[in-house]
């Protein structure tokens, strides 16, 4: 019984299917234009993404945040030589105190004891003042690496519109940037370095 109606409905789908009618050739042709124009449509539509795709990966190529920039190495560089230098500015100035006051202790006792200074008090001067000279030498080598760091992260702009933007700023003449230069620096390693002096953060030197 199911056989015999599996068989009939497939009997009256065949009959369907061949008295349907068939596409002529010209609706064949119209409907192969009409996929070939999809077909461009979304070979076009393909084209302005990958455009798209890559202008925004352009733009996140020379995004500040996208990649390290080396201006602002050279800046931590010179912050921390600073700090170091600071720590040996206040290591001097206690080692003077103390040699001061081992010349006046041994004043003290030469001039009460009548026969010279005592060998200890001499002992423990020389030993200061080796500390003294020593710190005042690694202080000087400080100085030198500061001043290379800063060479370096200004040598990186010199000769560019943005260095001597720089320079004007520093110089006490460039107050203020003309509109179109600043907005031509602004997202730029210049621009932040301009902005950064500008903060008050940079050491501008005085002429």
């Amino acid at each position: 019984m199911l056989t015999s109606s599996y068989n009939q409905d497939a009997k009256s789908r065949m009959e369907q299917e061949l008295t349907r009618e068939r596409p002529t050739a010209a609706e064949k042709q119209r409907e192969i234009v009409k996929l070939k124009k999809v077909n461009q449509d979304l070979t076009a539509a393909t084209k302005k993404l990958e455009m798209k795709v890559k202008t925004l990966e352009k733009r996140a190529g020379v995004t500040p945040v996208a990649r390290p920039n080396v201006t602002s190495i050279y800046r931590e560089r010179e912050a921390d030589v600073q700090r170091q230098l600071e720590y040996r500015d206040h290591e001097i100035l206690k080692l003077k105190d103390r040699l001061k006051d081992l010349c006046h202790r041994l004043k003290e006792a030469g001039y009460e004891r009548g026969n010279g200074h005592p060998s200890e008090h001499c002992r423990e001067q020389r030993e200061v003042e080796a500390m003294l000279k020593l710190a005042t030498r690694e202080r000087m080598q400080l100085e030198r690496q500061l001043a290379i760091a800063t060479e370096k992260r200004e040598g990186r702009l010199l000769g560019s519109e943005a260095g001597r933007e720089i320079a004007w700023i520093r110089s006490g003449k460039g107050d203020c940037l003309d509109q179109k230069r600043e907005g031509r620096l602004l997202g730029s390693e210049a621009g932040r370095e301009i902005a950064w002096i500008r903060s008050g953060k940079a050491e501008v030197p005085v002429s």
